[in-house]
């Protein structure tokens, strides 16, 4: 991804928005189970950094304030707006299923 441009190629939906999210996010939506889903206040961006309940814990002992620790175990991955919306729906709205 360039980093003036805001875009990403995703392998299922084409060019799209980039999205950031936390690398349990996406390892809960690829393998059906929820992580929680947390995401910043933003009024201009729709698509809002997220992250999920365990990466909410270790911000709030920090203080709510982003660190070399937390950002690495948050691992922040880029993905595809559309990818967030379902990973967001997913984590959010669906009821959960069995983690295997």
């Amino acid at each position: 991804m360039d980093p003036g441009d805001r875009t990403i190629h995703c392998s299922i939906h084409g060019r799209r928005p980039a999205a950031f999210v936390c690398r349990h996010i996406v390892h809960g939506a690829q393998h059906g189970y929820r992580v929680g889903f947390w995401f910043g206040d933003d009024p201009v961006n729709p698509r809002s950094d997220a992250w999920c309940d365990a990466c909410e814990t270790r911000l709030a002992k920090a203080s709510y304030v982003w660190n070399e620790e937390n950002e690495a175990q948050a691992g922040v991955t880029v993905i595809c707006g559309l990818c967030y919306d379902s990973a967001r729906k997913f984590h959010l709205d669906e009821p959960p299923r069995q983690q295997a």
